[in-house]
């Protein structure tokens, strides 16, 4: 399980330092810092696949991801703990801007502990690109597992040229992308293997669009290497496809079958899945995140909506507010709350600016 995420000096972050639970429900008001928390995840996933430099130049440079740009910070830090069972494994990494608006590692440190048995690696390379993977330790092999189990989901992409929408590779289909581009031939590795999570994914389906009848999953008559989505209505023999589905129903396929897949991720972060989702869909899609988190899944989801928080519990929210020109990130005072919540849903109060991030 991952326990705690440190972060200093990336983007609107100054510091932050908090706890990660198995639900974690982010909220605030726009250009609070939620999504900059949670692309600090995708920037711990360019880590661990060697793709630093690519993520860096995708952000148009290191000035514009660390901390007010480079005149104000040195360094980017971050730290994760992944604790199970008396076992504990911890990953930090400071980097460094050089002179051609790329970054390297000022130094790292991948730490083991285990009752009275402890080791820690740690690296002041300079290198470009991670080091954990020249390592040979079984316990780094470990870390590295755990690093690679984050994955960030974001179905937002629904227009025509959206890769869900267009013919795929039959064959790549090992694990849902992270825009769900795979979907039709991830579901048909489903009817062929697990056909019972097929159909509860099906009848999950059915509780926010009761007119859908069925997947029709068929290699692509003219190019058997290929797959596209199709679908039938109830009581009609017309064939579909995933540009006849409304743009929520089609991003709340793909949430469904993110969470009902047999062996999801160990940690899933999402960001605004509520986009174009109807109240009921939302609670649905509550019930989904709690079920899988109870699975032992942890959650990360970033929301500004109400219907969406009303579905859990104070104990489940993480408040973001810009205070000055830092993003702090809060656990809510229960204690302060507590003459509030007997007569107050979650969302009434933060309609009423009671757990803060309000503009």
């Amino acid at each position: 399980m991952l326990k705690q995420i440190s972060i200093e000096n990336y983007k609107s972050i100054k510091k932050v330092d908090i706890e990660i639970k198995n639900i974690n429900i982010l909220i605030g008001s726009n250009g609070a810092g939620k999504s900059n928390f949670i692309s600090f995840f995708k920037l711990l996933n360019a880590i661990i696949r060697e793709k630093l430099q690519d993520a860096i130049a995708q952000e148009s440079g290191a000035n514009n991801v660390f901390h007010h740009g480079l005149k104000v910070s040195e360094y980017i830090s971050g730290s994760c703990n992944f604790s199970n069972k008396g076992h504990n494994n911890t990953y930090s990494f400071i980097l460094k801007a050089n002179n051609t608006g790329g970054v390297y590692f000022g130094k790292e440190i991948a730490e083991y502990s285990c009752d009275n048995e402890s080791h820690q690696l740690t690296t002041n390379s300079g290198w470009s690109e991670t080091s954990l993977h020249r390592s040979e330790s079984k316990n780094i092999s470990m870390l590295i597992a755990r690093l690679q189990e984050l994955k960030i989901y974001h179905f937002h992409d629904t227009s025509k040229s959206a890769g869900v929408k267009q013919s795929f590779n039959i064959q790549d289909n090992e694990y849902l992308y992270e825009d769900a581009r795979n979907l039709a031939s991830f579901l048909f590795k489903l009817q062929q293997k697990e056909p019972k999570i097929l159909e509860r994914i099906v009848q999950t389906i059915r509780l926010i669009a009761p007119y859908f009848e069925e997947f029709v999953l068929k290699p692509d008559i003219m190019n058997e290497e290929n797959i596209k989505l199709g679908w039938r209505e109830k009581n009609s023999e017309m064939l579909f496809n995933a540009s006849h589905l409304s743009d929520g129903t089609l991003r709340m396929i793909c949430l469904i079958t993110l969470f009902l897949q047999p062996n999801p991720p160990k940690i899933i972060l999402i960001d605004e899945p509520e986009l174009g989702l109807h109240p009921y869909a939302l609670t649905v899609l509550s019930d989904l995140i709690k079920k899988v988190a109870i699975n032992g899944t942890q959650v990360i989801v970033s929301t500004q909506s109400v219907p969406l928080l009303d579905n859990f519990t104070i104990d489940d929210i993480i408040v973001a507010e810009k205070r000055g020109n830092e993003s702090q990130f809060i656990r809510p005072d229960k204690e302060f709350l507590k003459a509030w919540m007997d007569e107050y849903s979650l969302g009434q109060l933060w309609d009423m600016n009671l757990l803060g991030g309000r503009p």
